[in-house]
């Protein structure tokens, strides 16, 4: 750290992180971490995942003209009960980090809603947190807030979830789920 000229850990990972950056863009590739690797000197060029934080820095990335990714922990996180995050909850999701008119939405490349396993026990648990609500995401990813109906969406359900019974997919009913 001293030879570089950098006064602590956090400087030393800006350093790294815009290192492995650069490393990438020359393969023809893009650097993308979680949201921990916002910092004011962060390349615009690496993709932010929000799952957690300070949103204030991930405008300020905007703002810079980075990319971001929603995967917001209250509102994306498949391992969640559905108590927590119902199927409509998960349909009405919107990754937005600044005002409208702040004309930032462009920068907001798509959503991830994770699965982490480490309480999944195996595939029929795995496959009951995933779906419906599953679905319910990959609706928000491609379907304009403006064009949304969460009935319509419902009668639509209702045909895929005929397709996991005959691969025999576990689900959470949409009664659970609601």
């Amino acid at each position: 750290m001293e030879e570089l000229g950098l006064e602590d850990v956090k400087k030393l990972q800006i350093h790294l992180t815009n290192h492995f950056q650069k490393y990438l863009e020359a393969k023809g590739k893009r650097l993308m971490g979680w949201n921990q690797i916002l910092d004011p000197e962060l390349s615009p060029q690496a993709i932010c995942q929000f799952w957690l934080g300070n949103k204030n820095k991930v405008i300020e990335h905007m703002k810079k003209g980075g990319k971001v990714i929603g995967s917001n922990y209250l509102s994306t996180y498949l391992d969640h009960p559905y108590k927590i995050i119902s199927l409509k909850k998960a349909y009405h999701y919107e990754p937005r980090f600044a005002r409208k008119k702040d004309n930032l939405d462009e920068h907001i490349i798509g959503i991830e809603p994770p699965l982490w396993t480490e309480r999944i026990p195996n595939d029929k648990r795995l496959y009951h947190q995933a779906f419906p609500r599953l679905t319910a995401y990959a609706e928000t990813a491609w379907t304009p807030k403006k064009s949304k109906n969460y009935e319509i969406f419902k009668e639509k359900l209702k045909i895929f979830l005929k397709r996991l019974d005959r691969l025999g997919i576990n689900y959470a009913t949409t009664k659970e789920a609601d």
